[in-house]
């Protein structure tokens, strides 16, 4: 959970320590949770499932120095795609 009431996030962290699942009130806030998560990471990570909207997450990718890749996708039908929001498969 953020820290900040006013910008609300949160994120869940696998048994690997990765973030299979965030989503926030604001990017920065976003982008706060997913350098904490991988700060908290044991081993090899992976920020999955990353869409347009979600650009700020390549920008944590990049700085942290991941290997930017593509696995898995998010689809959507009659609705925005969800930003800020980072998912796995096992959220969809």
């Amino acid at each position: 959970m953020s820290r900040n009431a006013a910008k609300p996030g949160y994120a869940y962290i696998d048994d690997h320590g990765r973030a299979a699942l965030l989503a926030a009130a604001h990017p920065e806030v976003a982008q706060q949770l997913l350098w904490e998560a991988l700060a908290a990471s044991r081993g090899k990570t992976l920020v999955n499932c990353i869409t347009t909207p979600n650009e700020w997450a390549i920008d944590v990718g990049l700085a942290a120095r991941l290997d930017i890749a593509h696995e898995g996708y998010l689809a959507v039908r009659g609705m925005p795609v969800p930003a800020p929001y980072l998912t796995n498969g096992h959220f969809l």
